[in-house]
């Protein structure tokens, strides 16, 4: 590992550490990418569900990894900050697979990853094989000397457990597995209730990490409920494709030319923002 890149995978650790919250867009393509990093954020996070759709799949599994890892590693060589990968349930049906395919993502440049325990049916995948997983990730990662942000994703309140009163605790409880197992944050997306994100603080040792969805507390209130991040996952993509449906409609209706020439980039800021960059 270079020096630069060692300073970027540490940087991106230390997000986590630092004052106030780490906010983390979710990003598809190399312009999305540049579009965040040009407006000062920190560090991105590859969405799966993201660069799937663009390739026309429902989810990142579906798409396959070579597609996802080509398109995460195009968007960390692109920006120049610290990029997250979100490899789902790592796109293997084994955890030796799960780790070989991270020791990959490592080389394409990712400084973190999310590695979730995913939903299956009848509800949550069974502990193990993740745990076993992490535990892989870990060694890897001593192995290369590599200081790789880990962040154990929970599915509960997605549906895993349907059941309200045992959400908390199953959270509480994979939390917990997920920090023994040596992952350094933990990321409950679909918490939103201020005295369930309270509870997790105070009993998962790891950063919490929640997701932006309608009726999240606001930053300055999770901050002060211990958050230490937000991750904005697929939701920018959500609205660009809600707002290019708004236009398409719109033209279609109208024939009117300023339902997308009204706020466009002009086409050598386009041109600026995506295309080559000098190294």
């Amino acid at each position: 590992m270079s020096g630069s890149d060692r300073n970027r995978v540490e940087a991106f650790r230390g997000l986590h550490e630092a004052d106030g919250i780490l906010v983390l867009p979710g990003v598809w393509d190399v312009a999305s990418a540049r579009v965040f990093a040009d407006a000062g954020f920190p560090a991105l996070g590859t969405t799966s569900s993201g660069v799937a759709w663009t390739l026309g799949h429902a989810s990142g599994q579906e798409a396959g990894w070579p597609a996802f890892l080509e398109t995460s590693r195009r968007v960390a060589a692109a920006v120049p900050v610290p990029v997250s990968f979100d490899v789902e349930s790592g796109f293997a049906d084994s955890p030796e697979g799960v780790v070989e395919n991270v020791h990959q993502a490592i080389e394409a440049g990712a400084c973190g990853i999310n590695l979730e325990d995913g939903l299956v049916e009848g509800g949550l995948r069974e502990l193990s094989p993740v745990i076993e997983a992490l535990h892989g990730i870990h060694e890897l990662c001593d192995r290369l000397d590599h200081p790789l942000f880990v962040n154990a994703r929970t599915d509960v309140y997605l549906g895993g457990i349907p059941d309200e009163a045992r959400q908390l605790d199953e959270t509480i409880r994979r939390g917990r597995a997920f920090a023994e197992a040596g992952a350094d944050g933990f990321f409950a997306p679909g918490i939103a209730a201020t005295d369930a994100i309270r509870s997790v603080v105070a009993e998962v040792p790891l950063p919490l990490n929640v997701y932006a969805i309608p009726g999240l507390p606001t930053a300055t209130e999770l901050g002060k409920l211990g958050v230490r991040r937000v991750s904005m996952g697929c939701g920018p993509l959500q609205s660009v494709l809600a707002h290019t449906r708004g236009m398409a409609r719109a033209l279609r209706r109208d024939g009117d030319w300023a339902s997308f020439t009204g706020d466009w980039l002009e086409y050598p800021d386009a041109l600026a923002l995506c295309g080559s960059r000098p190294g």
